[in-house]
């Protein structure tokens, strides 16, 4: 159960860095454009 629980946990890290990877430039430019307009 444990090693089930932190296998998830790390899979569950590693999908939030991939987003926060991929989604900082999108997310500041739209922020940027959108306080802009």
């Amino acid at each position: 159960m444990r090693e089930r629980a932190a296998a998830a946990i790390e899979h569950g890290i590693e999908l939030m860095l991939a987003e926060r990877a991929a989604d900082p430039n999108r997310s500041l430019v739209g922020r940027l454009l959108r306080s802009d307009a």
